[in-house]
């Protein structure tokens, strides 16, 4: 049974920290007015953030009229809205040689947990987190200070991982001193959840409570190889935060254990990459039914009727919805990114549900080509299901097993933070959209073998 509720089989470990933290001294340039200052370099963070107070005292005073307002969400869920943008001249801080000035952009805010937030952009064009660390310096953590969460907006990076063996894409976040997930994961993964309570401060400087916490093996996978072999892996500890906005995130400790920014960079992916390669694969994997039908007609050396042609598509009608069907997806995303934000979630979730319907429609014509090959194959009687160590399920005959394995899908399949705030991701799978058809291997070889982007099964 997965638990309902924290309970306490042991008493809790007191949380280890280490004493210092990463920081990056950044020195800004405003018109003669210069101050460096030590920066967040937070991988959670696309953009870069300054607060109120600091802009002011660069000089800068009417941004809020210059400019237009935009929301952020925070780690929680919690949206706030910027008071404008200024531009600045800045350069590294603790850099001998000379260092050149880039001309960067930094959101306001009324309030910020640190007079600076260098977010995954900055960060990722400067190299700083791979090839320059040199960089960053360490400062002393305060002792009574709670634990700063400064994961702000949508991730630019994901990190391929497994918790238990159940595949997760997160949120690598060097601007997070402490490890979150859901509770909803925890108990869907089985976790024993041990109570306790840690204070927490976001990115705006507000404070929230996480419930509970879990041990778990956290292995770092490869995202581009079907099998996800592991690179790395670690025990380590993750607090439980009420409506997170992310699957998994990572803190920077964590991160710093499994090398995931030198030696381990090959578990981590361009959150863009993974958005366009999962919204459309189940159409554009697929490719034409009858191309399909065809192909497994030839390898199998029957003649088995196909789905039958009165009241299906044709194969030109599929391909033209098939089209269709991509370019209103498209279409329908770019509306929604559009709209304020709080009338995202529910064109969200109408898109989510009319998605699900589609997909749907697709899978019921694989399984009327797939189930007639199932019967003439597999004697009745000797037929029969099973499910492995590890939950997947296979068919077995008296001839031995004939079907591959399909593996379960779980909430852990899908990717970080990106749905339903990013509809071109891979949406969650509901209890419908999970039911397990088992495919012949001779089928799965020839749709593995189809034109697809999804980087998975390259």
């Amino acid at each position: 049974m997965h638990p309902e509720k924290a309970r306490t089989p042991k008493p809790r470990p007191k949380l280890r920290l280490h004493k210092t933290r990463l920081g990056l001294p950044i020195t800004l340039d405003t018109d003669g007015l210069v101050a460096t200052v030590l920066a967040c370099a937070d991988t959670g963070a696309d953009v870069n953030i300054i607060s109120d107070e600091l802009a002011r005292a660069l000089g800068h005073t009417n941004y809020s009229v210059a400019s237009a307002k935009k929301q952020f969400k925070l780690a929680n869920g919690k949206i706030v809205e910027s008071v404008g943008q200024i531009t600045s001249s800045c350069a590294f801080g603790v850099e001998t040689e000379f260092s050149v000035s880039m001309s960067c952009i930094f959101h306001v805010l009324m309030k910020v947990v640190t007079p600076i937030i260098m977010g995954m952009q900055f960060l990722e064009e400067t190299e700083t987190m791979t090839k320059h660390r040199d960089r960053l310096v360490r400062v002393p953590r305060p002792a009574l200070q709670a634990l700063s969460v400064c994961s702000f907006d949508r991730p630019r990076q994901l990190l391929s991982c497994s918790l238990e063996s159940e595949a997760i894409m997160a949120t690598p976040d060097t601007g997070s001193e402490i490890n979150l997930m859901p509770p909803q994961l925890a108990s869907a993964l089985g976790l024993d959840i041990h109570s306790g309570v840690q204070l927490i401060e976001l990115a705006d400087g507000s404070t929230t409570r996480t419930s509970g916490y879990v041990h778990v093996a956290l292995s770092l996978t490869d995202p581009l190889t079907e099998k996800k072999q592991v690179s790395v892996s670690a025990t380590v500890e993750i607090h439980l935060l009420q409506e997170l906005a992310h699957t998994l995130l990572v803190g920077e400790e964590t991160l710093e254990e499994l090398s995931v920014f030198t030696d381990n960079q090959s578990s981590l992916v361009s959150a863009a990459q993974m958005n366009s390669s999962f919204g459309l694969n189940t159409i554009r994997s697929l490719g034409r039914l009858e191309d399909i039908w065809s192909r497994v007609k030839g390898r199998l050396g029957g003649k088995q009727t196909g789905p039958n042609s009165e009241g299906d598509l044709t194969v030109d009608q599929s391909v033209i919805e098939d089209q269709r069907e991509n370019d209103r997806r498209e279409r329908e995303a770019r509306r929604i990114t559009k709209l304020p934000m709080h009338e995202q979630q529910a064109a969200t979730d109408a898109e989510f549900a009319r998605r699900v319907q589609y997909d749907g429609q697709i899978s019921s014509v694989l399984r009327s080509i797939v189930e007639p090959i199932s019967v003439s194959r597999i004697p009745p009687s000797s037929a029969s299901w099973s499910p492995n160590a590890s939950g997947d399920i296979s068919l077995q005959s008296g001839a031995g097993e004939i079907f591959g394995t399909h593996p379960r899908r779980t909430s852990g399949g899908i990717i970080d933070g990106q749905y339903p705030q990013m509809l071109s991701s891979a949406p969650i799978p509901s209890p419908q959209s999970r039911q397990m058809t088992v495919l012949s291997r001779q089928l799965r070889e020839i749709i593995g073998q189809l034109p697809t982007d999804n980087p998975r099964r390259r």
